[in-house]
């Protein structure tokens, strides 16, 4: 069936479909290749990378179907992939057309063959800007109310192509509100009061009021709270509440001082909510693990209603970053619309407005830094937050500019009438020595900045770790007598980064946005192993130095890979699944990204077999081999040693106070991170409109 439909196409334009054909009738909808988009008059989905090399390849096969071979070749580059990587991508790009089109089916499976389009394709002799301008002369004739509607909502979702921006200012004085022991942090306004939440010096979170100058605590149990949002009426604040495993999203009445329990939410989730303009309910955050994505939801009030409103990619680390819903300026009588930010990198993030119902992205941009907070203003205007600076973000222009300049990192922000809400946060970590011998502790490194990420030579003369006390985060070093020094730079900018300490002692290895980098100790320069087409992320050495272990999802699943710098070569290792490893003896020890233990192999063909069960999924970060020993953490416990010889496990570090998850083990000690004080406070700047 396809052979012949594609014969006139083929006839009409011999050998142009990949260069000169921009616009595509498949079925009932059409792909608009330069945008990367399938689309109906209504609707619009933009097709990630894989999608749309899929679909290409679909469009121009030969004789109409694609094998699996072909898909591995061109849509994956050749690199080994699991079965499952390949059906993932095939029922995504089923469900974009059947969000289109759902009574026609668009892909079809070939048994033992591949795959084929199972719709008529032919050239599309129009633009989406043809079809807008056919839209609004229906508007203008006023055949249907419903089309009014939607061009109501385009006025804000495309705009108007000339609208200029008009830039907000910030003033002075700038006043400080908030005077209580402790941070102050995830703040929400409306016109006549501020929420906020207060981290007290016992690490207890707890929900704040202010109104007319007085702060007072609407929590009082030990619990922690997290992510209050008040609603634009000012009676509903909505908040989610920690306790150990457990975690719900509740209700609070500030008419009647009364609580419920709306819904429960997985522990692992760090909850964030957006009211709608009209109260009515509000938009969340949420996923099921820390392996998992944040997706974004709706629920409303009066029915209890949840709805799934995005699915994030498999292979996106972090999913929704944060989330703003539409103001009532920009809704109108238009539907609901949301924007949210989106993670790419360490230092990048798209930035996405969708509508409801079907909550398809009508603006979509990437930003070259990362967004922490987002907030849409007004219909033209969204602010956005990225480490100290806020910027403003104008929609129809798809420009922006800085707004304000903190002295601390922005943790949230609010803008409400002709002010500025801003809440800076600075926390503090240092580095501790835990002797095995007899339990004696002492700081190696005070906590007058963040210090993170230890890493101890075996000898235990010299200690690498990562510091902000330059006011960007380097590489340092202190040695056994004391002398401190910084010895190299990040080259990809100021964020978390995983250290790696090489068994001979000689170099350090970490990844920054999918690049691999080792630091030679005798120079101190950063060089480059591996570039971002590696998708390398958890990097350790080889057992004698020679080698990296790295994990990539570059398959599409995440594989652990070994890579030879001295020819390059690059060899897979597990098929499985895998996440962070180490080599030791011919022997690969790894885990796994989405499953909980830990598992040993031997190289290269061997029989996976599984280690410790409990291994928690934390461990990717730090766990340690050293000698016949494996060092790992047990949450609620402590740091475990497991004898490779034995089999046998025994605690060597209870669980101490404000302990972090970052440790490193030599024969005498294990250093770890101790959290330090957090310090915030909330400030108002009066906003300039022009």
């Amino acid at each position: 069936m396809i052979k012949s439909l594609r014969a006139p196409l083929n006839a009409e334009y011999p050998g142009k479909i990949m260069t000169d054909v921009k616009f595509l009738n498949i079925g009932q909808v059409i792909f608009d290749r330069s945008r990367r988009e399938l689309c109906t008059a209504q609707q619009r989905i933009y097709l990630e990378p894989k999608l749309f090399a899929l679909l290409e390849l679909l469009v121009n096969a030969e004789q109409g179907q694609v094998s699996r071979d072909q898909l591995i070749t061109e849509v994956w580059q050749g690199r080994v992939v699991s079965e499952g990587a390949i059906n993932r991508a095939i029922s995504l790009l089923r469900k974009a057309f059947a969000n289109l089109d759902p009574s026609t089916p668009y892909i079809e499976t070939l048994p033992k063959l591949g795959y084929r389009l199972a719709a008529p394709v032919s050239p599309a002799d129009h633009s989406p800007e043809y079809q807008h301008k056919s839209r609004t002369g229906a508007v203008m004739i006023g055949v249907s109310l419903v089309l009014v509607s939607l061009l109501g909502w385009l006025a804000i979702s495309w705009f108007r192509a000339d609208s200029a921006p008009q830039w907000l200012g910030s003033g002075a004085p700038l006043t400080r509100l908030t005077h209580l022991e402790g941070s102050e942090f995830s703040i929400s306004a409306n016109a006549k009061q501020l929420l906020f939440h207060h981290l007290d010096p016992h690490n207890h979170s707890q929900i704040w009021l202010l109104q007319q100058g007085q702060a007072t605590q609407l929590t009082m149990d030990s619990l922690q709270h997290q992510g209050a949002a008040l609603d634009p009426s000012g009676r509903w604040i909505v908040f989610a509440r920690h306790q150990q495993q457990r975690c719900e999203v509740s209700l609070m009445d500030l008419q009647q001082r009364t609580e419920r329990v709306l819904f429960g939410c997985p522990p692992d989730s760090v909850f964030q909510a957006s009211w709608l303009a009209s109260s009515e309910g509000f938009y969340f955050r949420q996923r099921e693990d820390k392996t998992k994505p944040y997706a974004l939801f709706r629920y409303l009030l009066a029915t209890g209603q949840r709805q799934q409103l995005t699915a994030p990619a498999s292979d996106n680390l972090a999913g929704e970053i944060s989330l703003a819903a539409a103001p009532a300026s920009a809704v109108g009588s238009a539907p609901e619309a949301l924007a949210s930010a989106r993670y790419i990198g360490h230092q990048a993030t798209e930035l996405l407005v969708m509508q409801a119902p079907n909550w398809h992205s009508t603006h979509r941009q990437k930003l070259p830094f990362a967004i922490s907070h987002l907030q849409w203003l007004t219909p033209e205007l969204l602010l956005l937050s990225s480490d100290t600076t806020l910027y403003q973000y104008h929609l129809p222009s798809a420009q922006w500019q800085p707004l304000y300049q903190a002295k601390q990192r922005i943790q949230s922000f609010v803008a409400v009438a002709n002010q500025l809400y801003v809440a800076e946060q600075q926390a503090e970590s240092g580095i501790w020595r835990y002797q095995l011998a007899n339990g004696q502790q002492d700081a190696i490194i005070a906590a007058q900045y963040l210090n993170t990420m230890p890493r101890i030579s075996r000898d235990g003369q010299t200690l690498y770790f990562l510091s902000n006390r330059s006011g960007q985060y380097q590489i340092w070093q202190q040695t056994a007598a004391g002398e401190l020094a910084a010895i190299a730079e990040l080259p990809a900018g100021p964020h978390f980064t995983r250290l790696s300490l090489a068994p001979d002692q000689t170099k350090l290895v970490f990844s920054q946005d999918g690049a691999a980098y080792e630091v030679d100790l005798s120079n101190r320069r950063p060089n480059q192993l591996l570039d971002n087409t590696s998708g390398a992320n958890v990097v350790n050495y080889t057992d004698d130095s020679a080698g990296l272990v790295f994990s990539s999802d570059r398959s599409g699943d995440w594989q652990l890979w070994q890579y030879q710098p001295a020819d390059q070569t690059l060899t897979q290792l597990t098929s499985g699944g895998g996440y962070s490893g180490m080599i030791r003896d011919g022997q690969l020890y790894f885990s796994r990204y989405h499953q909980q233990g830990l598992w040993r192999k031997t190289l290269p063909d061997g029989d996976e077999e599984l280690l410790l069960a409990d291994f928690d999924l934390i461990n990717w970060l730090n766990w340690q081999l050293l000698d016949d020993r494996l060092y790992f953490y047990r949450p609620q416990s402590g740091i475990w040693q497991y004898s490779l010889t034995t089999g046998e496990t025994q605690i060597v570090m209870p669980l101490v106070a404000d302990f972090v998850h970052q440790f490193s083990v030599n024969k005498d000690s294990i250093y770890y991170v101790k959290r330090g004080r957090v310090a915030g406070d909330i400030y108002q700047i009066p906003l300039l409109r022009p």
